[in-house]
């Protein structure tokens, strides 16, 4: 089970790990840019002045309540994408390492 998941596999992991989190954090504040610039400009949006954000379905709200189903069905993005990525690391990594040339 360990050669399953090698060091190339957890990279990729954490590379999915990662990619989620700048993702999030991007949508994060470009939501809240947008509604502080309507906000700015006077437009009021109806679900009391909270932003939503989340990615790749909108799951939070700047006063941390989340919607569910948004974050369940994220989740299981995220562990289907880790997965992905790491199966993929180490494809590439096993692909990398028996090119190896002797030197003679």
């Amino acid at each position: 089970m360990s050669k399953i998941y090698d060091i190339a596999f957890r990279m990729g992991v954490l590379f999915n790990v990662l990619l989620w989190t700048v993702l999030n954090i991007i949508d994060f504040f470009d939501a809240r840019n947008d509604f502080l610039y309507w906000e700015y400009r006077g437009l009021k949006f109806s679900h009391v002045g909270d932003f939503i954000w989340g990615v790749p379905f909108p799951m939070f709200r700047e006063s941390m309540l989340w919607n569910s189903r948004a974050l369940v069905l994220n989740s299981v993005i995220y562990v289907a994408c880790a997965f992905f990525f790491g199966f993929l690391f180490k494809f590439v990594w096993s692909k990398i390492s028996s090119r190896r040339v002797e030197l003679k």
